[in-house]
């Protein structure tokens, strides 16, 4: 079960601080892997750093052990059962999101009429960049989205046509969450979309809307 190894290439997306074990080092963790010396590097729990063989031996001064010293971990003795999947990079643009993140069952979108619905067992996972720029990721993000919306015509209704300059020091009063619970802070320059020309206008909106408010969540 354990032929042919070659753990620079089974290693190859395996993170560095992974835990392995060997019967001759004990519990260690991966440091880093050579492809062209075909051999891994491995860190024993004082930090010592040791070089391990691509085909799991150890070779110490031109001899090399006639057994594997590098197994998964203690319990868990086969190669041929750890598969690492190469991570997937950082979308930079919302094209690169739409190549290379497929869509999902819980994903859902918000309905003329307002109600939620989730995206169906269609079989499609293709994501279309023009169509699919209102998916959410699950139904708790189209709510919090859904109250996020509701806010911001209530928001401007209550603002009766005042409008925050974020580039002075007029005065506003802001809407944010601390510490657990929302609050109102007086400031000048820091942005926020719940934010009010008066600290009474403010507190009631805040008493009047905490239900909406605590549904949008981190969207504030």
């Amino acid at each position: 079960m354990n032929e042919n190894i070659n753990l620079t290439k089974i290693l190859k997306y395996c993170p560095q601080g992974e835990p392995f074990w060997s019967p001759m080092l004990g519990d260690v963790k991966l440091y880093c892997i050579h492809p062209y010396y075909k051999k891994v590097s491995v860190t024993v729990t004082s930090g010592e750093v040791w070089s391990i063989n691509a085909d799991a031996t150890i070779s110490i001064n031109g001899v090399t052990s006639p057994e594997i010293m590098l197994y998964p971990s203690r319990e868990q003795r086969d190669w041929s059962n750890v598969k690492y999947e190469k991570k997937k990079e950082l979308p930079k643009t919302w094209q690169e999101f739409c190549e290379n993140y497929k869509v999902r069952k819980n994903e859902c979108y918000i309905e003329a009429d307002s109600n939620i619905k989730e995206v169906g067992e269609n079989g499609i996972t293709d994501r279309n960049r023009k169509m699919d720029c209102n998916l959410l990721p699950s139904k708790q993000a189209g709510e919090a989205h859904l109250a996020l919306m509701q806010l911001h015509q209530l928001r401007d209704a209550w603002r009766e046509g005042w409008l925050p300059d974020w580039d002075s020091e007029q005065d506003k009063y802001i809407i944010m969450r601390s510490k657990g619970e929302y609050k109102i802070l007086h400031g000048y320059y820091i942005s926020s979309c719940l934010a009010f020309q008066d600290e009474k206008r403010a507190e009631e909106f805040l008493e009047c809307f905490g239900e909406l408010i605590n549904q949008a969540g981190d969207l504030i």
